[in-house]
């Protein structure tokens, strides 16, 4: 911090300009300056507020938030109660301009962070990331971990801290083991975070297992035992999971025997044994809080296998209505009350539906989707291209020409189906997912199939076989745990006029009227939503089964870097006619969307095979 931006920052109040004085001060460097600079700059950050709420620009009670963490004396609150700080963080950092609240937090408490208890460390690394201040994020990390020689990062705010790095510098999460272990005096950490990085990765995610059972250090084990708890599995990993988890939380708590009963109900039900679930899943796993709703999920879904559909009702009810449930198990219960709703129509569960009969086009059949931005990454001109090669026209919807788009594509106008003020992004109510627009694009292709009918897909949707899907009414499914699948939106057809279509877009506007946008309310939730109340209005909905569009799932979507010969020969492809990339896990994780990855991937290897012969079909290029 340097007196000529203090100077800046004082003439921009002369000038009257407020936000602009208060957008310098909460950009300059957190780290303490010495008193004199720090005390002018908090005089310059009080009367910047005091100007806003003279001229109207903020409200009396926004004033009040922003003057209580500029002149409060947070180490005395930091003493008498922690949490405290965390409710006068946000709401200072929900007063201000966006980032701005964060970033004179940060300021504020910067000398008291270290010595916090962990949880509101947490919570502060949490806040720094959701308002805005995710260039910061790596920088507190590294201040936690000089100064507190106890803080152990979790896997999920490694996971945060990885997106956001690899977004402002492109550094990969193996790239961050030494500067937040060695360089910070703490190469105590380097293993543990060398397995993060790898379980980050998905590419071998049971070495990252076996590895996490060889670490020594009691809290580092416990880390890597909550992680287990919460991170999805495929069938291929369940089983490794269960035991990796049984072996690093092997206490003699009651707490900690809870805990891996569930995780054996999760094998169990992975496996059919639906009986066993129940059996596993007894009071004492409903009443721990680390996994008491996962467990109530899981139970309702045991009922729904057993057609023991009213205890399954009286559970799910109590899900989701009951308003303790985070957001994401309230959507697994929606996901369920949609199985149990597709079984009793079907007798089938959801997933288990055999792929339609769709017929092989004698023309070129349509697909459908929507791009916003100045450019096409590659992973997007992958997915068109295989469309193209395998005979399909491709209709692109656009706000404005981007750049890269392939030869042969059709260009139509988005607005015709949406006007451009429609465009939202995700706000922090979706954690890590901020900033995306995937609602949006929910949104849109609701509309889209609502007015012109036709199949959407996503592009990120890998093309393996050409069909025709003119008339056809279906939606996808995806793995969402080891033996739990649910409604995906990222492929679906219906005819103009569809009902299924026109509900979920009236849903959708309402929703998004109503309440913050999260990630998956508008899309997956909402058509589980629909389906689970009955709303689908036509009983000729087809829903796909998993591998027709998603035989690699979320949580293995970092297998595509594998090389290209173990995954074009991989089984579950056979029964595949797309493959889904997903994306938005791909962000999250940092695996890299703006260049094509290096090596003999099979991504990479099959957008090389794809530029040089575009006019072969994929599957021959799998082949050849």
């Amino acid at each position: 911090m340097s007196n000529e931006e203090l100077l800046a920052a004082a003439a921009e109040l002369d000038r009257e300009d407020g936000e602009a004085a208060l957008a310098r001060l909460a950009a300059l460097p957190p780290e303490p300056q010495g008193a004199a600079l720090d005390d002018v700059r908090l005089a310059l950050a009080r009367r910047a507020v005091l100007l806003l709420g003279a001229s109207g620009q903020l409200g009396g009670a926004k004033v009040r938030a922003a003057l209580a963490l500029i002149d409060a004396d947070h180490a005395a609150t930091a003493d008498r109660d922690p949490w405290l700080l965390c409710g006068m963080v946000e709401d200072a950092a929900r007063a201000l301009p966006p980032g701005v609240g964060m970033g004179l937090a940060l300021h504020r408490l910067w000398p008291l962070l270290p010595r916090l208890p962990y949880h509101v460390q947490y919570e502060m690394l949490t806040a720094t990331f959701l308002h805005g201040q995710s260039a910061r994020l790596f920088a507190l990390w590294r201040h936690l971990l000089r100064g507190d020689p106890g803080f152990v990062p979790d896997f999920w705010q490694f996971q945060t801290l990885a997106r956001s790095v690899f977004e402002t510098d492109r550094r990969t999460a193996a790239d961050l083991v030494a500067p937040l272990s060695a360089d910070c005096g703490r190469p105590d950490l380097g293993p543990l975070l060398s397995v993060y990085a790898t379980l980050l990765r998905q590419t071998d995610y049971l070495g990252g297992l076996a590895a996490a059972r060889a670490l020594p250090d009691p809290l580092h084990r416990a880390r890597l035992a909550d992680y287990l708890l919460g991170a999805g599995q495929t069938e291929d990993t369940i089983a490794a999971a269960v035991a990796a988890h049984a072996d690093l939380c092997d206490g003699d708590a009651p707490e900690d025997e809870a805990k891996r009963r569930y995780m054996a109900a999760r094998q169990a039900g992975s496996e059919g044994r639906w009986g066993e679930v129940l059996s596993l899943t007894d009071d004492a796993v409903l009443n721990t809080p680390a996994v008491g709703h996962a467990a109530l999920c899981l139970r309702a879904l045991a009922h729904v296998q057993r057609d023991e559909t009213g205890a399954a009702a009286e559970i799910l009810d109590h899900v989701r209505n009951g308003g303790h449930a985070p957001w994401f198990l309230a959507m697994r219960a929606d996901q369920i009350k949609a199985a149990a709703r597709l079984r009793a129509d079907t007798g089938q569960a959801t997933g288990d539906h055999p792929a339609p009969a769709l017929r092989r086009s004698a023309g070129r059949p349509l697909a459908q989707s929507l791009w916003v931005g100045p450019r096409l990454r590659w992973i997007e001109e992958l997915s068109i291209r295989s469309f193209l090669a395998n005979g399909w026209r491709y209709a692109l919807y656009v706000y404005e020409m981007p750049e890269n788009v392939p030869e042969g594509v059709e260009i139509l106008d988005a607005a015709a189906i949406l006007p451009a003020s429609d465009l939202f992004a995700e706000s922090r109510s979706s954690g890590i997912h901020k900033g995306s627009l995937g609602a949006f694009s929910d949104l849109f292709r609701y509309a889209l199939i609502a007015q012109r009918g036709g199949m959407w897909t996503d592009t990120d949707v890998l093309n393996l076989d050409l069909f025709d899907p003119d008339g056809a009414r279906f939606l996808a499914t995806e793995r969402i745990d080891a033996g739990v699948v649910g409604l995906n939106g990222a492929m679906m057809a219906a005819p103009a006029g569809c009902a299924l279509q026109r509900r979920a877009l009236d849903r959708a506007r309402a929703i998004r009227a109503a309440e913050e946008i999260r990630f998956t309310r508008i899309g997956p939730q909402l058509l589980a939503e629909l389906v689970g109340d009955g709303l689908a209005g036509d009983p000729a909905y087809h829903v796909l089964p998993v591998a027709f569009l998603n035989p690699f799932g979320w949580m293995e979507t970092g297998r595509l870097l594998a090389p290209f010969a173990e995954v074009a020969r991989a089984p579950r492809l056979a029964q595949a006619r797309n493959i889904h990339v997903y994306t938005e896990t791909w962000r999250l994780l940092g695996l890299g969307l703006d260049g094509v990855p290096d090596g003999d991937g099979f991504l990479a290897t099959l957008a090389r095979r794809l530029a040089e012969t575009p006019g072969r079909p994929v599957r021959a290029l799998m082949e050849g």
